[in-house]
């Protein structure tokens, strides 16, 4: 039992950001074992640790955003006016055209790319690390998009898009959806360990020489989700 607290004692330190205390031959302040199990129990369950060690690394992490709060995003992202829409149907903004399925970043397995590498230094001083790494991470493969109804958005899948439009041929989308704004695709977004920051990653296009890859970082506030940074990465 003894050497079963020193070694939740260390665990419970070098998550804190102790460890120089201990290698010092320092006390961590936390010294009751029921409250070290719980920490250590709530750690695991965040970020998937298998057990204890000396040498520990457990650690919160940016988790991907829930269908609702994709849905949030997206709508917060359109609703600031961040995408450049064209013509209007009945003096309502003309809807975006979907796609069901994620961007992601593996060259060979994905039909739409993130195609720049988001945790490159380039970017530090736009977003935090931790969100850019999971934004690579969780969208390694493409994913099926399932979002609730959203106000002005179709969603459409890339087997229909094809079907119907002789897709990536423009002029038959514009055949197909005469009266949209355009086409979008996203990646799966991510969110901040304590849920106050997002980021997401959206393409947009109207035609092959008009479209715009951009990064979104968001702040969660009691109005909704507020874009507070833009990141062009591909405009044609």
């Amino acid at each position: 039992m003894k050497n079963l607290h020193r070694e939740m004692q260390v665990f419970f330190c070098v998550a804190c950001g102790d460890d120089h205390g201990l290698a010092h031959g320092m006390e961590c302040p936390m010294q009751s074992l029921r409250v070290l199990l719980m920490a250590w129990v709530a750690c695991a369950a965040l970020s998937g640790c298998e057990q204890v060690t000396s040498s520990p690394s457990c650690r919160a992490a940016p988790r991907v955003a829930t269908p609702m709060e994709t849905a949030a995003l997206l709508q917060g992202v359109i609703a600031q006016g961040r995408l450049a829409t064209r013509g209007t149907e009945g003096g309502r903004p003309a809807p975006v055209i979907l796609l069901d399925r994620t961007a992601c970043n593996a060259a060979s397995t994905c039909d739409y790319r993130i195609d720049t590498d988001v945790g490159a230094a380039a970017f530090d001083a736009f977003a935090p690390a931790t969100l850019r790494r999971a934004l690579h991470d969780h969208n390694a493969v493409a994913a099926e998009l399932e979002l609730p109804a959203l106000a002005g958005v179709v969603p459409v899948s890339s087997a229909t898009l094809a079907q119907v439009s002789d897709w990536p041929d423009w002029a038959g989308f514009h055949r197909t959806y005469p009266h949209s704004a355009g086409l979008m695709w996203i990646a799966q977004p991510v969110v901040s360990v304590d849920g106050r920051q997002a980021l997401m990653f959206v393409a947009f296009a109207q035609g092959a020489r008009h479209g715009r890859h951009s990064l979104y970082l968001l702040l969660r506030t009691r109005s909704g989700w507020q874009v507070t940074g833009e990141r062009v990465l591909v405009e044609s």
